[in-house]
This record gives structure tokens, sequence and C-alpha cells, in this order.
């Protein structure tokens, strides 16, 4: 479950503008939300945050080991109104010498990419160019059909720039 942002969006609205070559204002908040959703499409497509966020994930017991995809940091895990601490993260795993329960657990953890020390984003250049590539598909196509065109994708777009940050585990 999602808890906060903890930082902007990886591209933002001048960015955006100035690979949409657009010079006026008046679409700033159209173009601000097509942002937000290319970024949801990168996220969904490559099974992991992008934007630096705290999110909490609850399962019903401990599993083997927890998979967080671009996980930065665990703020905490918490059981039956008890605070566990004995845990280790490896990447994005996170185990520990569980204790058996039946109970709620909560994991609040920090996940995505974080700011470097300079307070810049991290995000790869190749998922930022996706993005902006699907935010000039939205822009120029704010319908779901189009008449009397004939189109066709262009290879080595998208897809093909985010396929090697695709996630397969979970």
């Amino acid at each position: 479950m999602f808890v906060s942002w903890d930082c902007d969006e990886p591209v933002t609205l001048e960015e955006a503008k100035a690979h949409l070559r657009v010079d006026f204002t008046e679409d700033d908040t159209l173009i601000t939300s097509l942002v937000a959703a290319a970024r949801e499409q990168a996220e969904n497509y490559i099974c992991a945050p992008i934007r630096c966020r705290t999110e909490t994930k609850t399962t019903k017991g401990f599993p083997a080991c927890y998979h967080l995809p671009h996980l930065v940091s665990v703020e905490s895990i918490e059981y039956g109104g008890e605070t566990f601490s004995d845990f280790v993260v490896l990447g994005d795993m996170v185990s520990g010498d569980w204790p058996s329960t039946n109970e709620l657990v909560e994991i609040t953890y920090k996940a995505g990419y974080p700011l470097d020390d300079n307070e810049e984003q991290t995000v790869p250049q190749v998922i930022k160019q996706a993005m902006l590539l699907t935010v000039g598909h939205l822009y120029e196509n704010r319908e779901t059909v189009i008449t009397g065109t004939i189109s066709t994708e262009l290879p080595m777009t998208t897809e093909a720039l985010l396929h090697p940050y695709r996630n397969y585990l979970d």
C-alpha cells in the first residue's frame, strides 16, 4: 500500500515540454498528468517502483523472505503490536529468523530510485527517455481511436528501453 512520495516525478514539466516542443503554459496541467501516467506505465512494465516513495506491505504471517523491488531501506516490520528488528537486507530481499505467526505482519519501506547526495534524481536516463516517448504519444493521441491513418509501432522504443530494467521475481 502506498504511503507517501519521497521525491518529485523523475521527468520534470520543463523536460516534458522541451520534448514536446511546447512553449506555452495552457497545457501544463495536462502534461503534468501525462508525466505521471507515463511513469505509472513504466513502473507497471518493469514491475518495480521508479519514483521514490514510502510503502507498506501487509502479509498474513512472515514469508520466507520479502522481495521488494528497488528497495532503498526498511523503516519497520511490525506484527502483533511488536516491532521486529532482527532482519537482514540483501539488495531487494529482506529476510530474517522470523517467528511463526498467523498474525498480520506490516513492513514499511522506502523504494524506487533514491535521490543522490546532491538531492538529484538517480533514475536512469533510458527510463526517463521511455517516459518521454510515452508522454509524446499520449499528448499527440488524446483519443482511443484514430481514423484514416496507418500507423505502426517504431522498433526499439519504449518496451525496448525499459526491458533491461524489468523485474521478473515475485
